[in-house]
């Protein structure tokens, strides 16, 4: 359990060159704003519900077979991607969860059910598990992009050249944040689909559980 914060505060808060948001999470309790029931604001509590590995603890289970498709950071610094994972691996150094493996050994491999287009978070490893591909793709914006669905995210990680991939959590709470090493500033390089609580037209990050944070060497 932990407080939600936004991607971008993780980022600076931690001094990470590439921020992604990772798990799918849940936070029950709300605040009342302009007449709706928030669930998602800056220091909720919250919980991860797929499996959460780091500062050498293990903080989360999933809590459902659909949230076993795992990101694995060892400690030798080698990434790996598996789909229904029962149980960690000795060496894990980092781990967080998506729902779904929609790419599998160069194989699109999306659930049956895959109408839905939504913005998405998602990560991928070439054959070589030497290259990890990052992706934030927009969504719920008719103006803008209306989003993917997982078949569709599939197909874009073949192209830019992945072998694995697995989806992190999406909708408003797909977040990603890039560090300009010239001159230090953090920037959403993605457009959120969440407005402004205060019924703006302005898009807002969606406070979130924990992040996958990348500092480049």
């Amino acid at each position: 359990m932990g407080q939600l914060e936004t991607t971008s505060q993780v980022a600076r808060k931690h001094d990470f060159d590439v921020t992604i948001n990772a798990s799918f999470f849940a936070a029950p309790a709300t605040r009342e704003m302009a007449g709706e029931k928030i669930h998602y604001f800056v220091g909720n509590c919250g919980w991860p519900q797929g499996w959460h590995f780091s500062n050498g603890k293990l903080h989360s289970k999933p809590n459902t077979a659909s949230l076993r498709a795992t990101m694995i950071v060892h400690r030798n610094g080698k990434i790996s991607l598996a789909d229904a994972v029962q149980a960690l691996p000795a060496d894990t150094q980092f781990a967080v969860s998506g729902n779904a493996m929609m790419l599998k050994n160069g194989v699109s491999t999306p659930p049956v059910k895959d109408e839905a287009r939504h913005p998405r978070s998602a990560v991928g490893l070439s054959v070589d598990a030497r290259t990890l591909y990052i992706l934030a793709i927009d969504g719920r914006q008719e103006s803008h992009s209306r989003g993917v669905t997982l078949g569709e995210l599939a197909n874009i990680f073949i192209q830019v050249g992945a072998h694995n991939a697995i989806n992190l959590d999406g909708g408003g709470s797909s977040s990603l944040v890039i560090k300009d090493p010239g001159t230090g500033a953090f920037a959403i390089a993605n457009q959120p689909s969440d407005l402004s609580t205060l019924k703006l037209p302005v898009r807002f990050e969606r406070p979130v559980v924990d992040v996958l944070g990348i500092k480049l060497e």
